[in-house]
């Protein structure tokens, strides 16, 4: 993906054109001129260039922008030409285990149709680490990447899953602690260390929950 500026602004130009170039599916021109403010009359500066340009990648709808003027005898003609992002036609996860796929498609909250673009899929992946997070798998690798489908201009995006080992407590260390004894505190927290009776599983929620119990307390 990339935003590309070629526009050598000099004094007193001004707009006379703003054509649109490149395939649009999805996206109305209307929308594109709408969000850039640059139309016929409008004096050229390239702070006025990089802002149309950055609302307009800020849409995320769009793959690549390049923006570029030509030199007329009136004035500037500036050419935005645009590549749509695709659509999603579906999601698919592989290696996952222990999270239900249902609950990795909530979490993304992603819909059929919707533009996929760089950031959507890098966002989704977080999204997904941090389900894992939440869960105490610490140690979870999560790789997201598109798949042409056969429709053109559609894809399927897939997340790849490590999901790695569980992470257990081992040791529950409380400092700075005077008034009361460490066992004392512990028994107002859900996490415990691990045992052979327990698991001693780390969850995410349940720390942040066990704080303001000792807060309480």
């Amino acid at each position: 993906a990339a935003l590309v500026l070629h526009v050598d602004v000099q004094a007193q130009q001004e707009i006379v054109e703003v054509e649109v170039q490149g395939e649009l599916r999805r996206v109305a021109e209307s929308l594109i001129l709408s969000t850039i403010g640059l139309e016929p009359g409008v004096e050229l500066s390239m702070e006025n260039v990089q802002t149309a340009m950055h609302d307009l990648w800020n849409l995320n709808v769009f793959e690549d922008l390049e923006v570029w003027g030509q030199e007329t005898p009136d004035g500037i003609k500036l050419v935005i030409k645009v590549e749509e992002a695709p659509a999603l036609e579906g999601t698919r996860f592989k290696g996952q285990k222990e999270v239900k796929e249902k609950d990795l498609k909530e979490k993304l909250g992603l819909v059929d149709g919707q533009v996929i673009t760089a950031t959507t899929v890098a966002r989704g992946r977080q999204q997904i680490l941090d389900l894992y997070n939440e869960k105490g798998y610490l140690h979870a690798e999560v790789n997201g990447k598109r798949f042409d489908a056969e429709e053109e201009g559609k894809v399927f995006l897939q997340y790849d899953i490590d999901e790695g080992d569980k992470v257990k407590i081992k040791q529950i260390q409380i400092l700075n602690n005077e008034a009361f004894t460490d066992g004392k505190l512990k028994k107002n927290m859900e996490t415990k260390e691990k045992r052979w009776w327990r698991k001693g599983e780390f969850k995410a929620e349940t720390y942040e929950e066990d704080k303001k119990r000792l807060l309480g307390f």
